[in-house]
């Protein structure tokens, strides 16, 4: 899998749709229970 990352056969980043800081956090989570769209969001500690 990692080939395919480096030969840019696999894209993961397309499936990234948001970042959020940290203190988004616990709003986004509690957002979850009512549904959310395709796609990761990353955390990131701001």
């Amino acid at each position: 899998m990692m080939r395919q990352v480096s030969a840019g056969t696999l894209r993961p980043d397309l499936l990234v749709t948001s970042v959020i800081g940290l203190d988004d956090a616990p709003a986004a989570l509690a957002a979850l229970s009512e549904g959310s769209a395709a796609g990761i969001t990353v955390i990131t500690p701001r």
